[in-house]
C-alpha cells in the first residue's frame, strides 16, 4: 500500500513538472499599419513555449518584402528576497524582428503580471526605417493571453 502511495505521488510530482514547463501563448488580432496610411490584418497564431520560451523566432507576419518575428520568454522572481508583491511577478519578455526591404530593427519589451492579474495584454510596437530622407513606420498591435 505504501509504495502504491509513493508511486502515485511520484506520478503527480512528474505530471506538475511536465506541465510547468509549457505555456501557451494566444495571438489575435494582428494588426499592421504601414505608415499610418496601409493597414494589414495577419492571422491568429498559438505558440507553446517550451521551458518558458520560445526556441525559435515565431513569424508573426510576412507579405510584401515586410517580416516581423518575435521571440518569447516567461519568467518568475522565484526564491528572491523581494515584498510578497514582487515575489508573485510573471515576467513576459518580449524581442521583435522587424525586417522591411532587407533593413532590420529590433526591439525588445516586457510585460510584468502581478498576483491575480490576467494574464493578458495588448501589444504596441512601432519600428520606424529610414528611406533616403523620409521615414516608413511600421506599428504592430496584437492582443495576447498566457496559459
Amino acid at each position: 500500500m505504501k509504495k502504491l502511495i509513493l508511486f502515485a505521488l511520484l506520478t503527480l510530482n512528474i505530471c506538475y513538472a511536465v506541465k510547468a514547463q509549457f505555456v501557451n501563448l494566444k495571438i489575435s488580432k494582428l494588426k499592421i499599419v504601414l505608415s499610418k496610411k496601409d493597414t494589414l490584418l495577419g492571422n491568429d497564431n498559438q505558440v507553446i513555449l517550451k521551458n518558458n520560451r520560445s526556441k525559435e523566432e515565431v513569424e508573426l507576419y510576412n507579405n510584401n518584402g515586410l517580416v516581423v518575428k518575435a521571440t518569447y520568454k516567461v519568467s518568475t522572481n522565484n526564491g528572491v528576497r523581494r515584498s510578497n508583491l514582487k515575489k508573485s511577478a510573471v515576467n513576459v519578455d518580449v524581442n521583435y524582428i522587424f525586417i522591411y526591404k532587407g533593413k532590420k530593427n529590433k526591439i525588445k519589451t516586457e510585460r510584468i503580471f502581478y498576483l491575480d492579474d490576467d494574464k493578458k495584454f495588448e501589444e504596441e510596437q512601432t519600428a520606424v526605417f529610414k528611406e533616403g530622407i523620409n521615414n516608413k513606420l511600421i506599428n504592430i498591435t496584437y492582443e495576447c493571453i498566457l496559459e
